[in-house]
């Protein structure tokens, strides 16, 4: 049975997997999937914030911080499937 810790390791491995790729796509893009791409990097910036945080806390009182983290990852994600 996966952990809480093991199932946020493998959504951010994934994402981050997928933002690399996506990276290399768009290093001669423009215009709307450019801005797609910077909005989704915030959102990216924010996960790694809350994921480190996270990595050292888990053991505590980590709810809000992971509810935090899930939304985060679930709108990145939504961010790289329309890019």
């Amino acid at each position: 049975m996966s952990t809480v810790k093991e199932k946020v390791e493998a959504v951010v491995r994934e994402l981050k997997t997928q933002r690399n790729e996506i990276n290399t796509k768009l290093d001669l893009s423009k215009g709307e999937a450019k801005n797609q791409w910077e909005e989704s990097e915030t959102k990216w910036q924010k996960i790694e914030e809350k994921y480190s945080r996270l990595e050292h806390s888990f053991g505590k009182s980590t709810i809000n911080l992971g509810k935090e983290l899930e939304q985060l990852t679930s709108e990145l994600k939504a961010s790289y499937n329309n890019l």
